[in-house]
């Protein structure tokens, strides 16, 4: 299988950076990382586990961003696409959720939950948290995953507050 990966970025939903990242093969178990931003302050790491069919995220970012959501669509397209969203609500909770965005735009909860594993660690600069997504969950709202085509991932985070996230 060829590694042919776009990653299309976007940043506070207003600027788009694409990024191809090819190989020769992609490899089971191999941790791949790309920085998603200039800086190198916001970055992915993930691993490929075809045993399981599953996929292992690690996400970086500034402690000072108030939601971030990472996903998949086709082109990516902002929608209709797959989104797993980091959030804090006013009382500084953290919520971790699989939602979608429809036709329209609109950021749905989903029933059922994929965004599996969560774990998160802070300190006073730097957010980490992990999660796995199976590569198809069985949800209708959710993405399948083929590796080997041109998946795309999306994200996007914000610094200010996102007072109506569901």
């Amino acid at each position: 299988m060829l590694k042919h990966l776009l990653f299309s970025l976007i940043l506070n939903s207003s600027v788009l950076l694409c990024l191809n990242v090819n190989g020769n093969y992609i490899q089971n178990n191999y941790i791949y990382h790309v920085p998603l931003d200039e800086d190198n302050l916001v970055t992915l790491d993930w691993q490929i586990d075809y045993n399981q069919e599953n996929l292992i995220f690690e996400v970086h970012l500034p402690t000072n961003f108030k939601w971030f959501a990472i996903g998949f669509s086709d082109r990516g397209d902002l929608f209709p696409a797959d989104y797993c969203v980091l959030w804090y609500n006013w009382k500084s909770d953290v919520h971790f959720q699989d939602v979608h965005a429809d036709d329209a735009g609109v950021l749905l909860l989903d029933e059922q939950q994929d965004c599996l594993n969560f774990k998160i660690r802070r300190d006073r600069q730097t957010t980490k948290f992990t999660y796995q997504r199976k590569f198809d969950t069985c949800d209708e709202n959710d993405y399948i995953v083929e590796v080997s085509l041109e998946d795309s991932f999306i994200w996007f985070m914000t610094f200010s507050l996102m007072e109506y996230l569901f």
